[in-house]
């Protein structure tokens, strides 16, 4: 009687060490979670093309400057050579946004400076870049104007989404005199800005 009691002990007692083992194993269980994540947004703002229309008066354009940069498509580059007052020509500037982001223009800016001279006219222009049609000083004997952008213009994402304005370069017909040295020969610079456009 004895020995049955004592076999019955041990067997509760390895009953509870297994049920203990068990226990712990699952108190014990690591539960692991695996994950990744991925941005796909792409950002792609640039000038697609720079083309120059027709001619006024004894105007030339000067085809290998007109391009869009090939190290560099946010920046395109147009030569125009002007010879009376009243000679112009007009360039039409493609800015394409092949991203997935939608963009607008947050910022406009230029610098019309005279080649061999300090002289630097970034200021004083008619017009308001916010409302698209803008000009550079007519004091001086070269003269350009904007006009199809402004200042809050939007670009939405995708292939063939375009945005065209334009860059009038022309001989100051109110100019009676013969210009300058300095004045002979202008160089414009225009900045357009981009941000992503939130949809605020």
């Amino acid at each position: 009687m004895e020995h049955k009691n004592k076999n019955l002990l041990i067997g509760g007692l390895l009953a509870i060490v297994f049920i203990m083992a068990v226990g712990y194993a699952a108190f014990a269980t690591q539960l692991t979670i695996n994950g990744t994540a991925q941005i796909t947004s792409k950002w792609d703002v640039h000038i697609k093309s720079i083309t120059a229309g027709a001619p006024t008066g004894t105007a030339t354009n000067q085809t290998e400057v007109t391009k869009v940069d090939p190290d560099n498509n946010l920046q395109a580059n147009f030569g125009t050579q002007l010879q009376s007052p009243g000679d112009s020509i007009t360039y039409t500037v493609v800015v394409e946004n092949s991203g997935n982001l939608n963009a607008k223009v947050s910022g406009i800016t230029f610098t019309q400076n005279n080649t061999g001279s300090s002289a630097s006219d970034s200021v004083d222009v008619t017009g308001d870049a916010t409302q698209g049609n803008f000009a550079t000083n007519t004091s001086n004997p070269i003269t350009y104007s904007i006009s199809g952008i402004k200042i809050g213009d939007k670009l939405a994402s995708g292939e063939s989404n375009t945005a065209t304005f334009t860059i009038t370069v022309a001989y100051n017909s109110a100019v009676t005199s013969q210009p300058t040295n300095a004045q002979l020969k202008s160089d414009l610079t225009v900045v357009l800005s981009y941000e992503q456009d939130k949809g605020e």
